[in-house]
């Protein structure tokens, strides 16, 4: 699991990835708060499992009982998370559809973060 900057990068990242792959939803001066949108979704779906481990590095809790606590929120979030935002692209307004999108791959790229990188502290 690596730290929080390398999911706040992970989460921009998408953002910008976001704001290319869809140019005509972002296009324009009035679509300020689309692109607030993108960027706090994509930050919020890139950080949010993670949020006991924080608590764990905030308040110096046992790591042990912050982990158990990580694996049942990463159990619980990632398939609840991921069951919403494809209800949500298949019957939700298409307007949204680029934020919903990139949220839904915000998530499977934590997944994948979480998975192949070894957490080296709180912020590598």
């Amino acid at each position: 699991m690596p730290g929080i900057l390398l999911h706040l990068l992970a989460g921009s990242v998408m953002s910008v990835i976001g704001r290319y792959r869809y140019p005509a939803f972002f296009k324009g001066e009035q679509k300020t708060e689309e692109r607030a949108m993108l960027i706090g979704a994509c930050l919020i779906f890139s950080v949010i499992p993670d949020a006991f481990l924080g608590l764990f590095y905030l308040y110096n809790l046992p790591f042990d009982t912050m982990l158990s606590y990580h694996i049942l929120l990463h159990a619980v979030f990632v398939p609840i998370s991921l069951f919403f935002l494809i209800i949500l692209k298949l019957y939700v307004d298409v307007k949204y559809e680029p934020i919903i999108v990139m949220s839904f791959w915000c998530v499977i790229l934590h997944i994948i973060m979480d998975g192949l990188i070894m957490e080296t502290g709180i912020f590598i």
